[in-house]
C-alpha cells in the first residue's frame, strides 16, 4: 500500500459586501466604549437618547484590506461633539487596526489602539438635527471570523463644562464579517491512502460556495476534486 502524503484545501471567493468614547476631554480619551462617558462629574450621568451613534460602511469585508466607515453623531441642537472607537473580536480583544485618511489629520488621533476626536468638532446644521461626522478606516485581520466595532459619542453645549447639558450616547455594537474559511478537518499532517474516505471540516464566513482541491507534492500543483456549497457557520 502506497501512503500518500496529501493536502486538501478549500478555496473561496471572495467579495465585498472598531470604537467610541467621550469624556470631557477635548482632545479625546479612550477605554470607554462599552461603558460610555457619564458620571464622575463628567457629562450626564446616563446615556440619551436624544443622542445618535451611526456608523456607515461594509458589514462583509476581505481579509486584510483597508475599509473605511463614516461615523456620525447627531443631536437636535448641541454645538460640538466628540467620539472615541474601538474594534475587537467577539470575545472582547482589540484586533485589527485602526485609522483615518489624511483629510481627518485635523479632527481624529489614535490612541491605545483605539480612535478619538483630536479635537472636538463643531456640528452643522441638517434641517431637523444637528450632526458631526469623521472617516475613520479599519484594516481587517488575516483570520475570517465575526468581529465587533463598538464606539461612544458625545453632544456637547459648548459652555467648556462637563455637565448634564452634554449629552452621549453608545452606538449599537456594529459586526463586521471577515469573509473566509477556517479549515477544522483533516489537519495539515494527515496521511491517506487510495480508497480513503475524507470527512472536511469547516468554519464559513460570508462564503456560500468552495472548491475543493488536492496536493499530492505538498502543494506544487493541485488537482480539483468538486465544489460544494457552503452556509455561514460549521460545515
Amino acid at each position: 500500500m502506497v501512503r500518500l502524503l496529501g493536502r486538501l484545501v478549500l478555496i473561496c471567493t471572495l467579495s465585498h459586501g472598531a470604537l467610541i468614547n467621550l469624556y470631557a476631554y477635548r482632545e479625546g480619551i479612550t477605554g470607554v466604549t462599552s461603558t460610555g462617558c457619564g458620571g464622575n462629574g463628567c457629562h450626564g450621568s446616563q446615556p440619551s437618547t436624544l443622542t445618535t451613534i451611526i456608523l456607515e460602511g461594509p458589514r462583509l469585508v476581505k481579509p486584510n484590506t483597508l475599509n473605511t466607515f463614516t461615523l456620525r453623531v447627531r443631536h437636535s441642537s448641541a454645538i460640538y461633539a466628540g467620539f472615541n472607537m474601538a474594534a475587537f473580536t467577539t470575545q472582547g480583544q482589540p484586533s485589527g487596526l485602526l485609522q483615518y485618511p489624511a483629510t481627518e489629520n485635523q479632527y481624529v488621533k489614535s490612541l491605545n489602539g483605539e480612535l478619538t476626536h483630536r479635537e472636538r468638532r463643531m456640528m452643522s446644521n441638517q434641517g431637523s438635527y444637528r450632526e458631526a461626522a469623521w472617516q475613520v478606516q479599519w484594516r481587517s485581520p488575516e483570520t475570517p471570523g465575526e468581529y465587533v466595532i463598538r464606539a461612544a459619542g458625545n453632544a456637547a453645549d459648548g459652555d467648556g463644562r462637563a455637565s448634564a447639558g452634554d449629552m452621549w450616547n453608545l452606538l449599537s455594537p456594529v459586526t463586521i464579517t471577515v469573509q473566509g474559511i477556517l479549515l477544522r478537518a483533516p489537519t495539515a499532517s494527515s496521511a491517506y491512502c487510495p480508497g480513503d474516505t475524507i470527512v472536511l471540516q469547516w468554519t464559513s464566513y460570508g462564503v456560500t460556495t468552495a472548491n475543493i482541491l488536492y496536493s499530492a507534492d505538498s502543494g506544487q500543483s493541485w488537482i480539483p476534486v468538486g465544489t460544494v456549497q457552503a452556509q455561514t457557520g460549521t460545515n
